[in-house]
Order: structure tokens, then sequence, then C-alpha cells
């Protein structure tokens, strides 16, 4: 559950027990505005997934050896591309993992120099 998804949850919630004790106008407006602070959050989130973030959940993780195979470099290439900053690595679980899409830009060196 992501943080969007938290606070969604916990407006909803408020909405819910507010709209119980709403018998009286004033109490309708505080339901009011948390319609509206619901929506403006869920506009909020649907904006982030479609802006903040470049991968879905068809998103393929590889690890460093999938990555060596994948653009045919060796250890050591490997070692040098993420000193240089052509590969960026993200660390899980206490290894190098990569979003097969992030790997453009070395992919595209690797058929430059040959490798593929």
């Amino acid at each position: 559950m992501t943080q969007f998804d938290r606070i969604i949850q916990l407006l909803e919630l408020i909405r819910q027990s507010i709209n119980v004790l709403a018998e009286r106008q004033a109490l309708q407006t505080l339901v009011e505005i948390a319609d509206e602070q619901l929506r403006i959050m869920q506009h909020l989130k649907e904006q982030s997934m479609s802006y903040g973030s470049k991968h879905n959940a068809e998103s393929t993780l590889m690890t460093k050896q999938e990555v060596l195979a994948y653009l045919n470099i060796s250890d050591s290439t490997y070692k040098r591309r993420v000193r240089e900053g052509l590969l960026k690595p993200m660390r899980l679980g206490g290894g190098d993992v990569f979003y097969k899409e992030d790997l453009a830009a070395a992919l595209w060196e690797s058929k430059r120099k040959g490798k593929i």
C-alpha cells in the first residue's frame, strides 16, 4: 500500500465519521471539505503514477548477472560503467538490480562497440 493509498483510506474514514455526525448544516460543510480532499488526493495519486514513475507493474527487474548477459559485458566493464554513472543499480537484498528500461543507454553503448 502506497503512502497515497494510506492517506486516501484515512480521508475516507474521516469522511465516513463526519457523515455519521452530519445532521447539522455545519457538519455537512465538513463532509463537503472531506469529499474535496479525497478527490484532490486521488487526483494527485493518479498524476504521481502517470508522471512520477516510469516503471509500472509490467516493468522487468534484472539482476547483475542478467545485465552482464543482456549487455554482453564483463564484470570489470560493469564496475567501470557503474563508477562512470552509465549504469545506476538499485540495491535490493544486498544485490544490484535494474529495471530493463533503464538500461537503454548502456544497451546503445554495447551496440555501438559491437558487443551485441
